[in-house]
């Protein structure tokens, strides 16, 4: 995620974009390391374009930008086992730019099978999920294996169920649906009470 936090510590999204041999090496070493049993996983962005790297937003030892099928090829040539492919670059986000870019997701899907001879790898969507329609609408569109929330899964945390998923019509029946959720979620505190120094039920009944 392309946080404050994440661009001064050169990891997440900057360390891939700006120190791209960086990452893959971390990914190799885990895979020679760990037993096949264990997946090796990776969660990227879109990279930027040419543009950004033109403009100086890439720094002034920035290279050509790969092209996101490019990122995928290494990606695999590094032996992960799985991908989730957020369809923005570090530089866009859903409130400047909107929708993600789900037809380079597509394109990625599409790579990842095959550019690993495998018809079946499992490459996940993200971005641009709101609702469960979205959801239905992202798998169709991406031909992904799956589809990867977070934000709006800490707004409606059963996104992804047929009861909870889809949107509510009205004010009332969004305030009922978010009513219904502290129920349960004091329901579970009670029966799980949160550990010392965590954020505790009062704190996780307002997130």
């Amino acid at each position: 995620c392309p946080q404050a936090i994440a661009r001064k510590g050169k990891y997440g999204a900057f360390l891939h974009d700006e120190f791209p041999e960086s990452a893959y090496s971390v990914l190799k070493s885990l895979r020679s390391a760990l037993p096949r049993e264990i997946g090796v996983t990776a969660k990227v962005r879109l990279p930027p374009t040419q543009a950004d790297a033109s403009g100086g937003r890439l720094g002034p030892k920035a290279s050509t930008p790969p092209t996101p099928e490019e990122r995928i090829e290494r990606l695999i040539d590094c032996g992960v086992d799985l991908i989730t492919v957020h369809g923005r670059s570090r530089f866009e986000n859903k409130v400047t730019v909107g929708a993600a870019n789900w037809e380079a997701i597509q394109s990625c899907v599409a790579t990842a099978r095959s550019y690993s001879g495998n018809d079946q790898y499992p490459i996940f969507a993200n971005g641009g999920i709101e609702t469960l329609n979205d959801v239905y609408n992202c798998l169709q569109k991406t031909k992904s294996s799956g589809v990867m929330s977070s934000e709006s899964l800490l707004e409606n945390p059963g996104l992804f169920s047929k009861e909870y998923g889809p949107q509510p019509q009205s004010a009332k029946q969004l305030l009922e649906r978010q009513l219904n959720y502290a129920d349960m979620y004091l329901d579970y505190a009670t029966l799980f009470p949160p550990l010392p120094g965590s954020l505790g039920t009062k704190g996780g009944s307002f997130n």
